[in-house]
């Protein structure tokens, strides 16, 4: 790990997202895509999307080292933690990438379609059905997405 995704990694665990951003910006050395808080699993990207930080969100989708996809320790991208929050601009931010795999599925077979239906996210649902969501997908314990909408 070089000093520059050190020091990235401690400001992102302390929650100072403006060391972060300062360290980011202009750096193509940094470890991207290891998993940098071990309990869940997350990911530089999944930190900033958990905490709502759509400016570090944003310097991270220009970096093409990218894994926009990758998991944490439940199987979750990114775009689940956003859905599962509604942070409606960081949906919009990662839906717009060209590799993001709107119908990602995680370990229970939730997609953030799921998610966001399942936390009462009426906003981002709609959202992901506009950018060609599935609504077809079951999930591990057989619940299609109108079944979770009327529970």
């Amino acid at each position: 790990m070089t000093e520059a995704t050190a020091r990235a990694v401690q400001a992102a665990l302390a929650g100072d997202w403006t060391i972060v951003a300062n360290i980011i910006a202009g750096r193509d050395d940094l470890l991207l895509n290891a998993t940098i808080e071990p309990q869940m699993g997350y990911t530089m990207l999944h930190l900033a999307c958990r905490d709502n930080q759509r400016e570090i969100v944003q310097l991270l989708l220009v970096q093409p080292q990218l894994d926009i996809n990758r998991r944490d320790h439940n199987g979750q991208t990114a775009l689940h933690l956003v859905c599962h929050y509604e942070y409606l601009d960081i949906v919009a931010d990662l839906i717009a990438e060209p590799y993001i795999e709107i119908d990602a599925h995680d370990d229970d077979g939730c997609t953030p379609l799921h998610a966001s239906m399942y936390h009462s996210q009426p906003t981002c649902a709609k959202l992901l059905l506009g950018a060609g969501a599935s609504t077809t997908v079951r999930n591990n314990v057989c619940a299609y997405l109108l079944q979770i909408f009327k529970s």
